[in-house]
């Protein structure tokens, strides 16, 4: 809306023409100024010419002046209202103020002078409020402007969330299909269970399983983060794992971990951009005929009970990830399988949870007593119980999320 100050448009309606006459010649200077005598040629001023002021004589034949600036108020709201009245007509103006709206009634006869202030006066407010208006009007212009654009934007976001979404969706259906089932480890072994949480769509823990005649081998790994990064990384980890038992002919749990740590320092070429990331690996390898088990574990341990006494093979303390230029081989620890064991390694996850009344870690030792207090139950009831035990404790604490993937196995042999 442009305003223009320097062309104000007064509307003058007299039913005197030499009230007309006189009020033309001192005030055309000025103002643009039209003067009538009839209310049917105001109107049609009005119509054709942005007036900002219309100044209007009380007493008049076809009507009174507030009657005509009565009726024209819903057509010309904006319009600066002035009423010309004499003494005898102030108590009939007192009561239409509040019905039209008049700026200002002026008593016959006035002052130029006078009047020229009370006529700026009234324009300055007119002008007043048609900048308030335009910058309303602006403001509302840039407001529709940027709702558009964050529409707009709202929209890309929303397909660029979509094609993640889906896309990490079909990672997490890739993930899994090279996981083995739950019911995998049932086959081979008396009984087990598995309890895996990723803590995002996809995860970076996982856990495999080998068939290799005579020698059942089980690996639980976790690696550097977790969503998308740790996925990538536990995909190479059983890409590589595959890779060993399928073309290695030793399959010694020790070698198989100093391996893996060769294949990801090659594959992530750590001797050229020192990158650190890696994962802890546990690997057992089990040999039914021969009532043996071998374990090595790149910071993950195995614990294990027999005649309910708990055990723990502990693996070293260090992971696989890294350059490294210090030749390191992973140690192997044997365990006789002469009477029923049950078997557990875990990641982090779960003893890392943050829950319970002081808004802790559960630790490693509460977990190894929860795991002592329900190993003689049936696998599938320890799955349960332990996934219970993980909810409640989360849930004393009303901002606590999963902190990390959460992956517990399980296996019973005798």
């Amino acid at each position: 809306m442009d305003i223009d100050k320097k062309n104000a448009s007064i509307l003058y309606v007299d039913d005197e023409e030499a009230n007309l006459r006189i009020f033309k010649i001192n005030f055309r200077r000025y103002y643009k100024v039209f003067t009538t005598t009839q209310i049917s040629e105001a109107l049609e001023i009005l119509k054709n010419n942005p007036i900002s002021l219309i100044i209007t004589d009380q007493k008049m034949p076809e009507m009174t002046g507030t009657e005509f600036l009565k009726s024209i108020m819903h057509l010309y709201p904006d319009t600066i209202r002035i009423v010309l009245t004499g003494f005898s007509d102030i108590q009939d103006i007192v009561e239409a103020i509040n019905e039209c709206k008049i700026y200002q009634y002026v008593t016959k006869p006035y002052e130029n002078g006078e009047m020229k202030a009370i006529i700026d006066k009234a324009l300055e407010s007119y002008w007043a409020d048609q900048e308030r208006k335009s910058l309303l009007e602006q403001l509302k212009e840039a407001n529709e402007k940027l709702e558009e654009k964050v529409a707009e934007r709202t929209y890309e976001l929303e397909l660029i969330n979509r094609k993640l979404t889906d896309s990490i969706a079909y990672a997490r259906k890739i993930q899994k299909s090279v996981l083995p089932e739950e019911q995998l480890f049932e086959k081979y072994f008396k009984d087990a269970f598995l309890l895996y949480k990723p803590k995002d769509v996809v995860g970076g823990d996982f856990y495999a399983l080998y068939d290799k005649g005579d020698k059942i081998i089980v690996a639980v790994g976790d690696c550097t983060g977790h969503g998308v990064p740790g996925a990538l990384m536990s995909m190479l980890g059983i890409s590589l794992l595959s890779s060993i038992i399928d073309y290695k002919e030793d399959h010694r749990p020790d070698l198989i971990l100093n391996f893996v740590r060769d294949g990801v320092a090659k594959n992530l070429h750590q001797d050229e951009n020192f990158n650190k990331d890696g994962m802890e690996l546990g690997v057992l390898a089990y040999h039914p005929q021969k009532k043996l088990l071998e374990f090595a574990g790149s910071r993950i341990n195995l614990l294990y009970f027999q005649e309910s006494q708990m055990y723990e093979l502990k693996g070293d303390k260090k992971a696989i990830g890294g350059f490294e230029e210090d030749e390191f081989h992973f140690s192997l620890q044997t365990l006789p399988i002469e009477k029923e064991t049950r078997i557990y390694m875990f990641s982090d996850g779960f003893q890392d949870q943050f829950g319970g009344e002081h808004n802790r870690k559960i630790g490693s030792r509460q977990l190894k007593e929860l795991i002592y207090q329900i190993h003689q139950k049936p696998m599938y009831e320890q799955k349960v119980l332990l996934e219970v035990f993980l909810r409640d404790w989360m849930n004393k604490q009303s901002n606590n999320e999963q902190m990390d993937d959460i992956l517990v196995l399980g296996l019973k042999i005798s």
